[in-house]
């Protein structure tokens, strides 16, 4: 059984298949892993941008849905990898310099290197392969079109 998170929103608006939905935030979002996909603003609600072929009018009532599994997914790829490369580059710079001085330095400064790599290539392979992870997708809308 998969793990799916259905949130109910409002259509703030539209551009052609990019369609943003206002979601009420509640106490429940500060520990929400969703919230990778959604940009909580500064008073109570969130804005999450979802792309769909289907025809909406500002106002429509919407929800939401997004699968366990591509939540998980972008944390590790966002989180997880980032930490296991920062951990590993660092004790590989502290191993493989020895006993040359400011080791510490140089190994951090090597890794802080690698993370930007690697971000710059997570953000390049995100763009280019959209499909790779699941976004929140619209399963449900009040509208009659």
């Amino acid at each position: 059984m998969q793990e799916i998170l259905k949130e109910k929103g409002i259509v703030k608006s539209f551009n052609g298949n990019n369609i943003e939905i206002v979601i009420n935030s509640s106490d429940d979002c500060e520990e929400c892993t969703a919230k990778l996909f959604c940009n909580p603003s500064s008073d109570s609600r969130s804005i999450l941008s979802v792309s769909s072929n289907d025809k909406f009018q500002i106002g429509d009532s919407v929800e939401i849905a997004i699968k366990g599994k591509s939540m998980f997914l972008f944390s590790f790829f966002l989180y997880g990898l980032p930490l296991i490369i920062l951990i590993t580059t660092l004790l590989i710079g502290l191993y493989t310099l020895g006993n040359t001085e400011n080791k510490e330095f140089y190994s951090f400064l090597f890794s802080v290197i690698l993370m930007v790599i690697y971000y710059l290539l997570f953000n390049r392979f995100i763009k280019h392969n959209t499909n790779f992870f699941n976004y929140p997708t619209i399963i449900k809308t009040d509208n009659s079109n």
